[in-house]
């Protein structure tokens, strides 16, 4: 408990971040201490329509996320000629035409329109 207490703290969270080279979750920390570009992050954190990651489980759920990542590991693998490119637009169509679990979504039953939805996906 006392390790997240500094480390939310702003005085972790400025002794720590510049360090990573990422920006405090918190909105009071002295940017003066960030560099230039972590400085323009920061701006654009608060600014800035945030777009969720792939790869961090926020945007698709982890059976959709492995099926795009198959899809993109295949087609590195590929000639990547128009072949390649058609059976990668196949394999990234896959995990769109999978049911989508009620608990998500009980508005549509296929990915395609539940993605249509302005609704954020759940991982």
């Amino acid at each position: 408990m006392d390790w997240l207490t500094v480390a939310a703290s702003k005085e972790g969270q400025e002794a720590f971040n510049p360090l990573k080279g990422s920006i405090c979750a918190r909105t009071d920390c002295d940017p003066k201490l960030f560099s230039e570009y972590s400085q323009g992050a920061a701006k654009d954190w608060l600014s800035s329509t945030v777009v969720g990651s792939l790869m961090h489980g926020v945007v698709a759920a982890p059976a959709w996320a492995t099926s795009i990542g198959t899809a993109i590991g295949l087609f590195q693998a590929s000639a990547m000629d128009a072949g390649a490119q058609a059976t990668f637009q196949t394999h990234l169509l896959l995990p769109a035409n999978q049911t989508v679990p009620a608990s998500r979504n009980t508005k549509s039953t296929n990915f395609m329109k539940w993605a249509a939805h302005s609704e954020p996906p759940i991982s």
